[in-house]
């Protein structure tokens, strides 16, 4: 009795799990990083983006992303951010330096991962990207 009742358990579980794994933010990234506002930041240059998201040990919220650019055939490394899971299947990372306050905001749909970067003194999105699943 007890085998057959670990079988349906794990028949019933089963499709949560794949659709969990399917909409997964961790994973290999590839695509396209586009500057949205010229005018008013203006140093920002269009790119190919190359992300490498990996979980982080001991939670189920928080990756840690390594973003590198490619510039011809070199990848040029470009840093790492956690994120964090927020509302609506969002993550989010935020990040200051000397020169600005930003943040991060992606949603992953299968083999699809989109978002933007809002400077986040006034909301003001500065870049949307758009990366497709690279399966090696």
């Amino acid at each position: 009795m007890r085998p057959l009742l670990y079988v349906a358990f794990l028949l019933l579980a089963l499709p949560r799990t794949v659709a969990a794994q399917a909409n997964s933010i961790v994973g290999h990234w590839r695509g396209s990083s586009t500057c949205v506002d010229k005018e008013h930041y203006p140093t920002c240059r269009d790119e190919v983006v190359d992300y490498d998201v990996t979980a982080t040990a001991g939670t189920s919220d928080t990756v840690q992303v390594k973003a590198s650019r490619v510039l011809g055939e070199v990848m040029m490394r470009m840093g790492e951010l956690p994120f964090v899971r927020g509302d609506s299947g969002t993550w989010v990372a935020e990040f200051k330096s000397t020169r600005y306050n930003a943040r991060w905001v992606v949603t992953t749909d299968g083999t699809t991962l989109t978002g933007r970067l809002e400077d986040a003194a006034n909301g003001a999105v500065v870049r949307r990207i758009s990366l497709k699943r690279v399966i090696s």
